[in-house]
């Protein structure tokens, strides 16, 4: 799976690159994310009836294999496949969603998934385990 030039997924470069380079990591995430904004740009350039764009209707999420800190499956101090310190891009306007840079601190990241989903309509107080929205996102 060739991403960005490396011969290899991201979860592989992940762990390949734990202590070494970390350019190969860090070039698959640029890529991924240039991809979704061109997502996001196209939508916002294509207009629903209501004279809205249809990213003015949209919560588009993007996430990664995962953060830097505690995780509890492998009872590590410190993993790459931790949801500490995750980060998590979201697009759209969706049921007032706005966008930004909001440190949720103790948030699990599916709280921004959760966030997305209220915000597009679909009504739900959980997600698994985790509950709630992130109300910084909304504005």
């Amino acid at each position: 799976y060739s991403v960005a030039g490396w011969k290899s997924d991201m979860h592989e470069l992940t762990h390949f690159a734990a202590g070494k380079k970390i350019e190969p990591v860090s070039d698959s995430v640029a890529w991924c994310v240039k991809q979704w904004a061109r997502l996001a740009a196209k939508l916002k350039k294509l207009l629903e009836i209501d004279g809205k764009s249809i990213l003015d209707h949209t919560a588009m999420a993007l996430f990664f294999e995962g953060g830097h800190g505690w995780d509890p499956e492998s009872r590590r101090k410190q993993s790459p496949h931790s949801t500490e310190n995750m980060a998590v891009l979201l697009a759209g306007h969706a049921g007032g969603l706005r966008a930004r840079h909001v440190p949720a601190p103790n948030r699990h990241p599916a709280s921004a998934v959760l966030t997305a989903m209220n915000a597009v309509g679909l009504r739900t107080d959980a997600l698994g385990e985790v509950q709630g929205n992130i109300p910084g996102l909304f504005g």
